[in-house]
């Protein structure tokens, strides 16, 4: 679903900032929220240029045994115990496997909305792409994001939208009465006209907590997306590099029974989701986006 511009206090800082590249040391304005905030880190020496972090996937690889060479993606992802993990790899239907056997994505919206067996990250995987209309679901209260519980969700995205709606990736929340917009929960949005990707985190109407980057994404090619909670602070990690902290972490009021929703309103190719009752940790998360080289 498109938020609107009922994020007054997102908005108005982020129009400033579209022209942000890639790379340059990023900093959230302190003001971006009422009294809890992200911040953005600085790219590490070397990362000066716009596609520093988002083409990174070159050199490194994850060790694996002598013999049998470098661990699959999967295996490294596996390895690290997820809740649920769906590799998105159906040809057609309304339901998205769990390889972890336990949770299944529904299809659900307009059915039209999602294109299957298109090109993926993994060698023999595919992706699915999100033309409008269409979501992925879980509805049996596995995914718990409420208080300040541990958390992890992991995707790699290539968005290809162009207006100047916000588009969810990944929404878990309970809508406003009063505004189109949360009222208590979590979601990710991109905006391509705002240049930003953000997870933010929902109480009584309002963002208690979030982690952001302003950016453009390319629509040639995945990115690696992480947002984990380890219980005191929120981490956004972009391509194997963490580009965004919270601040002052407040618990989101979110319902355990409320949908657990992915690629909502988002136009684009989502694949390799998942989910950790737990907070990866930076060289985990690393990991990840080397193994899938």
């Amino acid at each position: 679903m498109a938020l609107p511009y009922s994020r007054r206090t997102v908005i108005t800082v982020l129009v400033a900032a579209m022209c942000v590249p890639l790379g340059c040391s990023l900093m959230v304005p302190d003001d971006l929220a009422s009294g809890s905030n992200g911040s953005e880190v600085p790219m590490t020496s070397g990362d000066s240029s716009a596609d520093a972090v988002i083409d990174e996937r070159k050199d490194s690889s994850t060790d694996g045994d002598a013999d049998s060479g470098p661990l699959t993606y999967e295996q490294v992802v596996l390895a690290d115990g997820p809740v649920s993990y769906w590799h998105l790899d159906e040809k057609g239907g309304v339901l998205f496997a769990d390889a972890m056997g336990r949770h299944p994505l529904e299809l659900g919206g307009d059915a039209s909305g999602v294109v299957y067996s298109n090109p993926g990250v993994t060698d023999g995987g595919s992706a699915v792409r999100m033309i409008g209309g269409a979501l992925l679901q879980n509805d049996d209260g596995a995914f718990d994001l409420s208080g300040l519980k541990p958390f992890t969700l992991e995707i790699w995205m290539r968005p290809t939208s162009t207006d100047t709606a916000y588009h969810n990736v990944f929404a878990k929340y309970v809508l406003s009465d009063a505004a189109p917009a949360p009222a208590n929960g979590a979601d990710l949005f991109w905006s391509s006209s705002l240049s930003r990707l953000q997870f933010e985190r929902w109480q009584d109407g309002g963002v208690t907590d979030f982690v952001g980057l302003n950016t453009q994404l390319p629509d040639d090619r995945f990115v690696h997306v992480v947002v984990t909670m380890d219980g005191t602070r929120l981490v956004l990690y972009v391509n194997g590099a963490a580009v965004s902290i919270g601040k002052n972490p407040a618990p989101s009021a979110t319902d355990p029974k409320v949908p657990f929703q992915w690629g909502r309103g988002y136009i684009g190719y989502l694949d390799e989701l998942a989910f950790y009752d737990k907070a990866l940790s930076m060289e985990q998360v690393s990991a990840h986006f080397h193994a899938a080289e």
